[in-house]
């Protein structure tokens, strides 16, 4: 039983795979823009319908307060919709159908891969070793933080010395 464990090779992520975190953070990027697009179309629906209510000969100014806002919310909007290609090509994608073509790849190999893992994890009992930022972060702290106490240890062995 050992030697099939043994032989039992652990998932290797594709390098879409590896991209993934990252193509996950523009997309949440872009829900945020879309999120904050939608509350300002919602907004402008608001006001045309309010312009729409402002019947009568004492409403002109209230009506034509209203028209501004909703010109200005629509051009607002515009430049809200113009900034989500250049969200994407600023990571160099050409548009953002071709940001999201590879990022629904992407997210199906890495589904895949978290499968093949937890799979592997199952069957060896053993954990595969996390490689985001954030962990290889930590393990450097701890690291410099083990290196310093050593330091320390030695600096104290050595005033001890000369007392």
């Amino acid at each position: 039983i050992t030697e099939s464990i043994e032989t039992l090779k652990m998932p290797v992520k594709s390098p879409l795979t590896s991209r993934y975190l990252k193509l996950s953070d523009i997309f949440k990027k872009l829900e945020k823009q879309n999120a904050e697009i939608y509350a300002k179309e919602q907004e402008l629906a608001k006001v045309e319908k309010d312009i729409v209510g402002a019947k009568g000969f004492f409403k002109g100014k209230l009506r034509k307060q209203l028209k501004e806002q909703a010109e200005l919310l629509k051009i607002q909007i515009d430049g809200m919709k113009q900034c989500l290609p250049r969200t994407v090509q600023g990571y160099g994608y050409q548009n953002v159908k071709e940001f999201l073509a590879e990022y629904k790849v992407a997210k199906a190999e890495y589904s895949e891969y978290q499968v093949a893992v937890a799979k592997w994890e199952e069957q060896t009992g053993r954990k595969v070793e996390d490689d985001s930022v954030k962990t290889r972060l930590q393990k450097k702290y701890q690291e410099v933080r083990s290196v310093e106490k050593q330091r320390q240890g030695y600096r104290d062995n050595r005033s001890e010395r000369r007392l």
